[in-house]
């Protein structure tokens, strides 16, 4: 059933749309050998700046890490600003990104460096560009370590707010108390933190796993508000084992709320939640299950992608299966602002045409009012062992994707791919916009290949009753406040406008 589903999909997808993603740039490589240059990658939301990190770089000292921020300059990639490394010997800074909107604010944490008690913990960094290069925005924001001196890997995965305010940070392995005092052995923990102005400031308590090895805070992301949260534990055991569990939660101006019930994986192994990704209204989420086990029930890794109807989560679409047993589909996924693309990475995918090792791949998903389909060819790794894909990330604007390959070559790398040409089959070539489903009942989608603009929605009497901004991309508007009848879309742009009768049933 799982294999019919994902051959379906591949199916339908000539019908709907096509897409051709190019590189954008050169490749951005590592500076030395075994630095692992592409570990961590991050985007911009219009895909101009990107970070890049790179956790075994070892200058000044072994394996300090490091990250490097980019901007487009219209044909190659251009470092803005000096290397960011970490401050002490194995401290693995860079090995996961989060940079602000407009690309000026870029979190860096060093999961595995020693807090200020000397306890390894790890630590994160946020930092901020002056015009001329990066300089720290408030204090390091520490990890408390555990006893035993065992890592609480604080900082395994970070996640800004649009405006680079608020930031989410996981701790995946730290040990946690249960209600009679026992340690709980990599329970995890999240925390977020809020800029006052002059520092950061943890916005309510920690976020705390319930079970052993549950490894709470393995994956954050954080609405573009900063006031939705969603937390992955891969290990959380409790629908079965290992299944992995997702829980989102609201800021209400004190604590931290549930947003619905927990998210279960379904099957043993399948470590849902090693990765999530929120829209950028927190009503849309997608999350990896890259786990599986050879020769059982989970024999192929998935994603799902979830939307709020104010107060359930409810799957959207069929889940997304990769293709071949182990490939780790999943093990990255990256949403656009508007929910309706995502980006998955698949690392440990084999190249079967070419027959290369490993070689990893990422696939570009958009929904196309009824389910995902694939859009563009897969864009595979050239080597084996490059495990492109481990990390991936998409522009909220949906125009850009960056593939991280930490096995390439000697030193590692990302390539960036923009998409500025997908358009749907059935659009002729003069029209600007496209609008479906149409009869409608609940929602429309209005798609614009290239341009921006606005929709105006009037009746009969030339009276408007609906008006929304549309961006270059996919663009979904709720109209079930409008009564059954005949409408007219008025959609416009600097470069055209186009009039649609629109059916609400």
């Amino acid at each position: 059933m799982r294999r019919n589903i994902f051959l379906m999909l591949i199916l339908s997808f000539p019908l709907i749309s096509f897409s051709q993603w190019t590189q954008k740039g050169s490749d951005i490589s590592g500076l030395e050998e075994g630095e692992y240059c592409g570990y961590a990658v991050s985007l911009n939301a219009n895909g101009q700046v990107a970070a890049v990190g790179s956790p075994y770089y070892s200058i000044p000292e072994d394996y300090t890490g490091l990250a490097r921020i980019f901007e487009y300059s219209g044909s190659e990639w251009t470092q803005r600003g000096s290397n960011i490394t970490g401050l002490e010997t194995y401290s693995w800074g860079g090995m996961a990104l989060s940079l602000s909107d407009d690309g000026n604010v870029v979190a860096v944490p060093s999961r595995s460096a020693n807090n200020s008690l000397g306890l390894p913990s790890g630590y994160v960094r946020i930092f901020e560009w002056d015009g001329s290069d990066w300089s720290q925005k408030g204090e390091i924001i520490e990890g408390e370590g555990n006893p035993l001196f065992f890592l609480d890997y604080f900082g395994y995965d970070v996640s800004l707010s649009s405006d680079g305010n608020v930031i989410a940070i996981g701790g995946p392995y730290r040990w946690g108390t249960d209600s009679l005092g026992n340690s709980m052995v990599k329970s995890g923990h999240a925390r977020v933190y809020a800029w006052s102005g002059t520092e950061w400031q943890q916005r309510g308590v920690d976020l705390e796993g319930s079970e052993a090895s549950q490894n709470l805070g393995f994956s954050v992301s954080l609405s573009s508000d900063g006031a939705t949260l969603a937390v992955g534990s891969p290990q959380k055991s409790e629908t079965e084992y290992a299944a992995g569990q997702v829980e989102v939660f609201m800021w209400d101006g004190n604590n931290w709320v549930s947003k619905g019930a927990s998210i279960n994986g379904i099957l043993e192994g399948e470590k849902s939640g090693t990765s999530v990704s929120l829209s950028g209204d927190g009503n849309t989420l997608a999350i990896g299950s890259p786990g599986y086990i050879p020769f059982h029930e989970n024999d192929h890794s998935e994603v799902r992608i979830f939307d709020w109807d104010g107060n359930n989560w409810i799957q959207r679409g069929s889940d997304i299966i990769g293709p071949y047993e182990g490939d780790e589909t999943g093990k990255s996924v990256s949403m656009s602002q508007d929910g309706n693309t995502v980006v998955i990475g698949a690392p440990s995918s084999d190249d079967h045409i070419n027959l290369i090792m490993n070689a990893g791949v990422i696939y570009i998903y958009r929904w196309d009012g009824s389910n995902w389909i694939q859009i563009g060819e897969d864009i595979y790794g050239e080597e084996s062992l490059e495990f492109c894909g481990n990390t991936a990330a998409i522009s909220k604007d949906a125009s850009t994707i960056i593939a991280g390959s930490f096995g390439y070559g000697e030193n590692g790398r990302a390539r960036i791919y923009s998409d500025e040409s997908w358009v749907s089959i059935n659009r002729p070539d003069d029209i600007l916009f496209d609008l479906y489903p149409n009869p409608c009942s609940e929602y429309i989608v209005v798609v614009s290949p290239e341009l921006s603009g606005t929709m105006e929605i009037v009746n009969i009497r030339g009276q408007k009753v609906f008006s929304g901004e549309i961006l270059a991309g996919y663009n979904r508007f709720d109209i079930q406040t409008l009564t059954p009848g005949v409408y007219i879309a008025n959609i416009n742009s600097e470069h055209g406008n186009k009039s649609i009768e629109l059916i609400r049933q």
